[in-house]
């Protein structure tokens, strides 16, 4: 299944101390930040591979097509979310079967046996455990919603519906897990410790949830929801309460990830501005629409993050991974791929 989507110099001042100039031995350099990224990348094949990108250095984690979706950095080791078309499907000759799959620093971790389609989509850890969500196909045919913790899996829903879990997060002992489950539509919820809450909007209908942080004991989410024109707009939760952001547009595909910085939200994804499918994101309730010169028409922002004091949204334009820098775009233009997750630290 093929997937279509800085280093901070420190410098350390030693202090002289008049008359004997004697430098303290015992300060211990900052280590530097690097910007990370991680998405897909087209192989000599033309399948694309799922990739981690450091500052900008390209590292190919799979020979087979695959992608990555989500990536954290604990101490100097990188845990790294997503999927590979490892196994043969013996039902569909010349087709592979999805293994969800996580990376810890390269070494790759399959989480399901390859017997049915499964993903991987967001990760977490804390101390030596290791929590991964995405969603893996039933007997039946329909997916339900995985987390998985250390390979094993925790109960998310009943599997009775088609279901998917999008993005996990840590906070102390809690644990955060969010997934939407269909029935006769969409609905999100935010799962905590084995129990789960309805994230609910001012309409009846569709919710979706895409990603879930916790910051200064506040839990906040990310996602869409159909309001009463029936037009899919952003909006985000905190602590369960629905707040819809201002969207000036005819519709909304998706909300993908966000940030929180001194208590500010920056919230990106892509939907249609003035007649064109373009990138954006916002702050607060504020909207920035990115120039997305190279294609307007063909424009995903799938990440954001503040790198060095720049605003900084990756993506992809026209099949190509695309990086926005304070709005300034830059594109990948030699192969194609996407940019999914960028994290600086």
């Amino acid at each position: 299944m093929k997937k279509t989507k800085l280093i901070l110099i420190v410098s350390v001042i030693a202090t002289t101390i008049l008359g004997c100039h004697k430098y303290d031995d015992d300060i211990t350099p900052e280590t530097p930040k690097a910007e990370y990224v991680v998405g897909d990348w087209e192989m000599s094949s033309g399948d694309r591979a799922a990739t981690l990108w450091t500052n900008g250095t390209p590292q190919q984690l799979s020979n087979y097509a695959s992608s990555a979706f989500d990536i954290k950095k604990v101490g100097s080791d990188i845990y790294i979310a997503g999927f590979e078309n490892s196994v043969p499907d013996p039902a569909d000759p010349g087709e592979y079967i999805s293994v969800a799959t996580y990376w810890k620093n390269g070494n790759k971790v399959a989480l399901s046996d390859g017997s049915k389609h499964a993903f991987a989509f967001g990760i977490a850890v804390h101390g030596t455990d290791v929590y991964v969500a995405g969603m893996e196909r039933q007997p039946t045919g329909i997916y339900k919603a995985r987390l998985w913790k250390n390979g094993s899996l925790v109960a998310l829903t009943s599997g009775a519906y088609n279901s998917a879990a999008d993005d996990v997060t840590v906070d102390g002992n809690d644990v955060y897990a969010i997934y939407g489950e269909s029935t006769t539509t969409t609905r999100a919820y935010l799962w905590k410790n084995g129990a789960s809450e309805e994230l609910h909007s001012t309409s009846t209908s569709y919710t979706h949830a895409k990603k879930v942080l916790v910051d200064n004991g506040n839990v906040y989410v990310v996602g869409e929801y159909k309001g009463a024109s029936s037009l899919y707009q952003p909006c985000y939760w905190k602590n369960g309460i629905f707040y819809p952001l201002d969207f000036p547009t005819t519709g909304i595909h998706a909300i993908n990830d966000f940030y929180i910085e001194n208590g500010n939200l920056f919230i990106t994804g892509s939907g249609y501005v003035s007649g064109s499918y373009s990138a954006f994101y916002y702050e607060n309730n504020t909207l920035h629409v990115i120039d997305a010169s190279s294609s307007p028409s063909q424009v995903f922002a799938n990440s954001i993050a503040n790198v060095n004091g720049n605003i900084t949204v990756v993506g992809a334009a026209n099949v190509h991974p695309v990086k926005w820098v304070n709005g300034t775009e830059t594109v990948y233009s030699d192969k194609k791929g996407a940019f999914n997750k960028i994290i600086y630290e």
